[in-house]
């Protein structure tokens, strides 16, 4: 792994399309992945996130058909 694969709060901010308090508000709520620290900051790898995504989009499909149905 090389550390373009980890992302920090500013890069998943962006991934997500959010600010950095939100990032931080979903990890607090525990939404997120889980993270390690590096120097003391919160860090993912990138795979974590993308799958992340993948998962509320299929949760978001899913529950789109459900109510089309």
């Amino acid at each position: 792994m090389s550390t373009t694969d980890l992302v920090r709060v500013p890069d998943v901010a962006e991934m997500l399309g959010v600010n950095e308090s939100a990032v931080r508000w979903l990890v607090y709520t525990k939404e997120l992945p889980p993270h390690t620290k590096i120097s003391n900051r919160l860090v993912w790898k990138r795979s974590q996130i993308e799958q992340y995504l993948d998962d509320k989009f299929a949760e978001a499909e899913a529950n789109h058909t459900t109510r089309a149905a």
